[in-house]
């Protein structure tokens, strides 16, 4: 059966791109990138409403939408979710953690308050993407400055941001190549 005026071709275009995605490859930079992309959207919703209209009705319900896309993506890069949600391998978890506070021990330190040896599998990769965050924080911050300067800006450092972030947390970076003004 189609949609009312959709050839049977128009449906089942409609059903491909609602239906589930396949696991997440958390070993893959695609894959990644595109996590990290949901889980900032969520953060940025919240952040522009916290900012500039904190008493919007939907605040709180985007307040929480955001804690859960971070606990969510916490969940996933901690190995914590099954293998319907993300494709079973080994570095989820202990592995990635180890790499972070490898890769990025003074962003660790910085977020956990504490040496980055010190922080547990999960603390580190909370501080991980809580890093995340706060350089999408810096990168909105300085597109801002640049509009409101009349420059354009445009989206290779979000591109830059995002591979970066991406690269290290799937693995294939051992090293966050940031530019300054983006560094959490």
């Amino acid at each position: 059966m189609t949609s009312q005026n959709a050839t049977p071709a128009q449906d089942e275009t409609r059903s491909a791109e609602f239906k589930p995605h396949d696991p997440i490859d958390v070993t893959d930079q695609n894959t990644v990138f595109l996590v990290l992309e949901e889980l900032g959207i969520a953060h940025m919703q919240h952040a522009w409403l916290s900012t500039h209209s904190p008493d919007h009705e939907d605040a709180e319900q985007v307040a929480g939408q955001a804690r859960e896309f971070f606990l969510d993506c916490c969940a996933i890069l901690g190995g914590h979710v099954g293998a319907e949600r993300v494709k079973p391998n080994d570095w989820a978890g202990a592995k990635l953690a180890a790499h972070l506070r490898a890769s990025i021990p003074e962003l660790i330190a910085k977020f956990a308050e504490k040496p980055a040896a010190e922080a547990g599998d999960e603390e580190t990769i909370a501080c991980a993407l809580a890093a995340y965050m706060k350089s999408l924080d810096k990168l909105s911050a300085k597109q801002a400055e640049e509009a409101a300067a009349g420059r354009e800006f445009g989206p290779k450092h979000y591109i830059d941001l995002m591979a970066e972030w991406s690269g290290l947390l799937c693995g294939l970076k051992d090293k966050l190549s940031l530019d300054d003004a983006f560094l959490p």
